[in-house]
C-alpha cells in the first residue's frame, strides 16, 4: 500500500511541476484544468495530515496564490463555455464580449504571477516541502481513518440543497481512495466507485451552471439588459435538469 501511495504522490507532484513550467510560457486551458485537478488530489491527502493544524495557505503561500488566481481564470473560462452554449447567446453577444475581456485580464494577471521573481524563487522549494510532508505520512493509519461516503450522508446534505459542500466532499473521497489504492467499501450503504464518479460528473455540471447564473445575475444587476433575462431563463432550465438528476441518483 505504501508503495502505491508514494508512487501516486510522486506522479501527481511531477504533473504539477511540469505544468507549472509550461504555463509560464503559454496558458493552455487543458493544462490549467489538469494542474488544478492535481492540486485538488494532493490537497485531499494533505488535509488528512496529523499533528498541529496545517494550513495549506500558510505552509505553501506561493503555491496557494497560484491556485487562487488560476481558479478565477478557470471559472471565467467555464462561464464563457456555458454562456456561449445557450441559444440566446447567438443573438446577444454583449455578455460574451465582457467575458472575453475578463479572461484576458485574468490571463495577464496569472502570467505576471508565474513569471515574477517571488514566484520563481518560491514554488520549487514549496513543492519539495509538500512532497516531503506527504511522503512522511503514515499511510496505513491514513487508510484506516478513511471513511467511505454513505448514501445517507449524501441524502442528508441533499435535503439541505448543500450541493457545493457535497461536491467538495465527494471529490475529496474519490481522490483519497485513489491515493490509498483502494475503493473498498466497508459499509453496505456506501457509494460505489461508479456511483461516486457519476455523481461527481452531475455535481460538476451543476457547479458550472451555478457560477454562470451567478455571473449573469451580477452583470444584469450592474447594467440591466434584456438579453440577460433570456440567458438566465435558459441557464436556469439547464441547472434544473442536473438538480433533478442529482436528486434521483441520491434517492435511489
Amino acid at each position: 500500500m505504501a508503495g502505491h501511495f508514494h508512487s501516486w504522490i510522486e506522479n501527481e507532484l511531477a504533473t504539477v511541476s511540469a505544468l507549472l513550467a509550461r504555463l509560464q510560457t503559454a496558458l493552455l486551458e487543458d493544462d490549467l484544468h489538469h494542474i488544478r485537478v492535481s492540486f485538488k488530489k494532493l490537497r485531499a491527502v494533505f488535509d488528512t495530515a496529523e499533528g498541529p493544524n496545517l494550513s495549506f495557505k500558510q505552509t505553501f503561500p506561493t503555491l496557494a496564490k497560484f491556485y487562487a488566481v488560476s481558479g478565477e481564470l478557470r471559472d471565467m473560462q467555464v462561464i464563457m463555455k456555458k454562456e456561449s452554449s445557450l441559444p440566446a447567446a447567438q443573438a446577444f453577444t454583449q455578455p460574451l464580449s465582457l467575458l472575453q475581456v475578463s479572461e484576458m485580464y485574468l490571463k495577464k494577471r496569472l502570467l505576471r504571477l508565474l513569471n515574477s521573481k517571488q514566484f520563481n524563487e518560491g514554488w520549487m522549494a514549496e513543492l519539495f516541502l509538500w512532497k516531503e510532508t506527504l511522503l512522511s505520512l503514515r499511510t496505513e493509519k491514513l487508510q484506516k481513518q478513511f471513511k467511505p461516503l454513505s448514501k445517507d450522508k449524501i441524502r442528508e446534505r441533499n435535503l439541505k440543497n448543500d450541493f457545493h459542500e457535497t461536491r467538495k466532499l465527494l471529490k475529496k473521497t474519490i481522490y483519497q481512495s485513489e491515493a490509498f489504492g483502494s475503493f473498498r467499501q466497508v459499509q453496505s450503504k456506501a457509494l460505489s466507485k461508479i456511483e461516486m464518479h457519476y455523481l461527481q460528473q452531475l455535481l460538476g455540471e451543476w457547479h458550472d451552471w451555478a457560477i454562470t447564473i451567478h455571473w449573469l445575475r451580477q452583470e444584469n444587476h450592474k447594467k440591466p439588459f434584456a438579453g440577460y433575462y433570456l440567458l438566465l431563463q435558459q441557464a436556469t432550465l439547464q441547472i434544473n435538469r442536473f438538480i433533478s438528476d442529482i436528486q434521483y441518483v441520491v434517492s435511489h
